[in-house]
């Protein structure tokens, strides 16, 4: 539980892992990913695509723009039709505890003060 905004990389395994070159010439193994944006205000409230991007291994990415996507496309590192990434169920894990979690803490209340009434009449 936090506040503010989420950012996970998530590559698309459907198209493999390849090769580019930084801005220091240096290879850098990339794959063609969406960037998944989790929203929180104590919970989290909004999970969505925000973009697409070419992800490294440890949640940093590349921005990609429509030029450089057909660049790549033109040396077939990327597919000409580009699968787009499904949101999981796993993603709104959160969300789906704490929904669930609201009539439980309700019912416990009231349950509570049924039972207090009952059993500890004064």
């Amino acid at each position: 539980m936090f506040f503010g905004k989420d950012e996970n990389i998530r590559c698309i395994e459907s198209i493999p892992r390849f090769e580019v070159t930084d801005i220091n010439g240096n290879p850098q193994t990339v794959c063609y990913a969406a960037k998944v944006t989790t929203n929180s205000f104590i919970v989290p409230y909004r999970t969505y695509v925000d973009s697409y991007v070419l992800g490294l291994d440890d949640n940093n990415y590349y921005s990609l723009d429509q030029e450089y996507i057909e660049e790549l496309q033109s040396l077939t590192l990327l597919p000409s039709e580009l699968p787009s990434y499904n949101l999981k169920g796993g993603d709104f894990i959160y969300f789906w505890i704490i929904l669930g979690a609201i009539p439980v803490l309700f019912l416990w209340n009231k349950l509570d003060a049924i039972f207090k009434k009952i059993f500890f009449k004064k």
